[in-house]
């Protein structure tokens, strides 16, 4: 498990406050509800969207170990991109065996999509559903979106 969380690290890790050179919108609200939510503590408060300040946490735990930096804005997502890849594999590994664990660990650490959530600031396809949608199941409708993603993608190939 060390080897496979040094590997999802370096990954998900590699030039991580300078690739992608610039910050996202919906990246920097995060950081902006970070900042806010380290200067006055308060979960519940409305933030981006009217949503509580809540989702901006772990990227406030980043901004103030790392200051107002890209490092600070991106390294949670990365802490998180390597829990649910030793979480699969420990899943996998009770389920099945450890071969179908590893396998299954290693596609998702190498997955596109995953590694890009994996270094930026909200960081999870939960979240973002939850954003865009304030109603209650938001992470639910994320696997909706997902699939739908790859459908379009599907389409235009």
């Amino acid at each position: 498990m060390i080897g496979l969380a040094a590997f999802a690290a370096v990954l998900f890790g590699w030039n991580l406050s300078t690739m992608p050179p610039e910050v996202h919108g919906d990246d920097a609200e995060v950081g902006l509800d970070a900042i806010r939510l380290l200067a006055r503590f308060n979960l519940f408060e409305a933030g981006w969207f009217e949503l509580p300040r809540f989702h901006a946490l772990p990227t406030a735990v980043g901004v103030y170990l790392f200051g107002n930096t890209r490092l600070g804005l991106r390294f949670p997502s990365l802490v998180l991109g390597v829990a649910a890849v030793l979480v699969l594999f420990a899943l996998a590994r009770r389920l099945w065996n450890t071969e179908v664990a590893l396998t299954a660990a290693l596609l998702l650490a190498a997955q596109r999509f995953f590694i890009q959530l994996s270094r930026a600031a909200g960081g999870s396809p939960g979240v973002a559903a939850r954003r865009r949608s304030p109603r209650a199941g938001g992470q639910s409708q994320s696997g909706v979106a997902l699939g739908d993603v790859q459908q379009q993608k599907r389409r235009t190939q």
